[in-house]
């Protein structure tokens, strides 16, 4: 696409076809931008059992507290299958993105809790080793001469 100017004073338009834009800058990664993409990420969610779950700030709370109970309802006996090991009253399920019941045991909850914190483990190791990459300067792009 060529370059189209026009004059406000005399009206004249002129036209250069072979006009091409610049290249934009290359992108410098830093340190703050892992950040911000390591964070973004771990509030994307978990795809587990099929089903994609939250993992805000708030969720992985709310999982990793659950995660604790399912453990202790296991060293009281809780079995798989048993759908009421966090409460008599009511067959214990997570509430997935599309707002769906998913129905957990105890060790089933207890994988789920471990699964969110294997993906947080591997986003932040990741995110250390592309940082020391950064530091070193080799995610630096090469700039034309």
């Amino acid at each position: 696409m060529g370059l189209v100017t026009f004059d406000v004073l005399t009206g004249e338009r002129t036209e250069d076809p072979n006009w091409t834009a610049p290249p934009a800058p290359p992108v410098v990664p830093t340190s703050g931008m892992v950040n911000a993409e390591r964070d973004r990420r771990r509030a994307d969610g978990i795809t587990f059992m099929g089903n994609l779950f939250q993992t805000r700030e708030f969720d992985q709370s709310n999982i990793a507290a659950m995660h604790q109970a399912a453990m202790a309802a296991v060293l009281d006996g809780a079995v798989a299958g048993d759908l009421n090991w966090f409460s008599d009253q009511v067959p214990f399920a997570w509430i997935a993105e599309d707002n769906s019941m998913v129905p957990m045991d105890a060790p089933t909850m207890m994988a789920f809790g471990k699964a969110v914190a294997q993906r947080e483990s591997a986003m932040i190791f990741t995110a250390r080793g592309l940082k020391e990459l950064i530091e070193k300067g080799f995610l630096k792009p090469k700039l034309p001469n």
